[in-house]
């Protein structure tokens, strides 16, 4: 990564800390769950089920709009699966246009590399966390580079 990419994310960084501490008239941090369904049935979690429909992207938005006109920071992105969602990557701009930081929880079966090229190219996202990191030894690694 370019020395300038290197700073403008850690000046994205400092700008949402210093929001945060010096005003507390706004959100911080807002979780939203664009899709309940889930390509998976991990014992331990509770966050899916396997019949809700996607919220639609117009719905999305104008909670999007809400989030921002209240000055959210930065919002994460979970469900079920998210990168179920039709339209996570517009979701994912739509949070950005507003100058909110973005993060995904997935757990990353569904994310390709033309995925990863995707949101990296669009500077959307640092870096990819997965909830998925505890697997059994019996399961097969997917490691994604």
């Amino acid at each position: 990564m370019k020395l300038s990419s290197k700073l403008k994310l850690h000046g994205r960084e400092f700008r949402f800390l210093a929001r945060a501490f010096l005003s507390t008239d706004h959100p911080v941090l807002a979780h939203i769950i664009p899709m309940r369904r889930c390509n998976l049935a991990c014992t331990y979690c509770n966050e899916y089920d396997h019949t809700s429909q996607p919220v639609p992207l117009d719905v999305m938005k104008r909670r999007l709009d809400k989030l921002a006109e209240l000055g959210t920071s930065a919002i994460i992105v979970s469900g079920g699966e998210p990168l179920l969602h039709p339209d996570v990557d517009k979701i994912i701009v739509h949070i950005r246009e507003h100058g909110a930081l973005a993060a995904l929880i997935s757990n990353c079966y569904l994310l390709t590399r033309d995925r990863i090229r995707a949101f990296n190219d669009a500077r959307q996202f640092r870096d990819f966390k997965s909830r998925s990191r505890l697997r059994s030894r019996s399961q097969p690694r997917r490691l994604l580079k």
